[in-house]
């Protein structure tokens, strides 16, 4: 088997981290705040799947790499480590009052923007560059 196991779960965790961008905008543009309960779900469900896809991602890095050290996948663990520290930020920040909360909106961009970064350095180190 070649395929990647974390990639199985980090689409996912991408799809999560993507609606939660497009529910946050359609609460902001079309002024439905109740949407901002639903971005709350998805981050709280990636807060819970990124585990897994962390665990098979090192998995990944010692099966197929042996462990060798590659700036791309340590550039990989820190926006891992941030992407965890933001979903657990947004977690908080969803148990208090939701209504007008930029920080929120903001962590919500912020994962998304990590998640791109994330698949930047996987796509470097999948495909070279």
């Amino acid at each position: 088997m070649t395929e990647f196991l974390a990639a199985r779960l980090a689409y996912r965790l991408i799809g999560l981290v993507v609606a939660s961008l497009v529910f946050i905008y359609i609460a902001v543009i079309f002024r439905r705040h109740n949407l901002e309960q639903t971005v709350r779900h998805c981050i709280i469900l990636a807060f819970i799947w990124i585990f897994p896809t962390m665990l098979f991602g090192y998995m990944d890095w010692q099966h197929f790499y042996r462990g060798e050290a590659n700036p791309w996948i340590f550039a990989k663990i820190i926006l891992g480590v941030l992407l965890t520290a933001l979903f657990g930020y947004g977690f908080y920040l969803g148990k208090r009052s939701l209504h007008d909360q930029p920080r929120f909106r903001a962590v919500a961009v912020g994962c998304f923007l990590v998640a791109v970064a994330i698949g930047f350095c996987g796509g470097e180190l999948q495909y070279g560059g």
